[in-house]
């Protein structure tokens, strides 16, 4: 619950996306946006802040940034704009092993839990 595993990035990419060779405006989907179109969008202002302060481990929070900061709404595309961490380190509260990976850690645990283990 407290583990975050998925992340967003606002614009990875760059303000336009290709599909069947035509560019659009990641924001409102408007077919081959100049510069001086995607700036009506705050596009640049987005673009200078580092990666780490455009990224959002809610998708809910990077619809809010989406409608506040550019007046937009989450376009399929965006999709790609999704991570998923799968490299953990973690250590098994029962037995104290080190895991490495999410999937790991659930196996591991499923088997504790399977020969009788309990939270308590």
């Amino acid at each position: 619950m407290h583990l975050i595993l998925d992340q967003w990035i606002c614009c990875p990419d760059g303000g336009v996306t290709e599909e069947n060779g035509i560019l659009y405006c990641v924001f409102c989907a408007i077919a081959n946006p100049d510069m001086d179109y995607l700036e009506t969008h705050n596009y640049v202002s987005c673009q200078e802040k580092s990666p780490q302060e455009r990224t959002f481990y809610r998708k809910d929070h990077l619809n809010q940034h989406l409608r506040l900061m550019h007046n937009g709404k989450f376009q399929p595309w965006m999709e790609k704009w999704q991570s998923r961490i799968t490299e953990i380190k973690s250590r098994c509260g029962f037995c104290g092993i080190v895991v490495q990976t999410w999937k790991d850690r659930v196996d591991y645990l499923a088997g504790h839990f399977k020969n009788g283990a309990s939270m308590a």
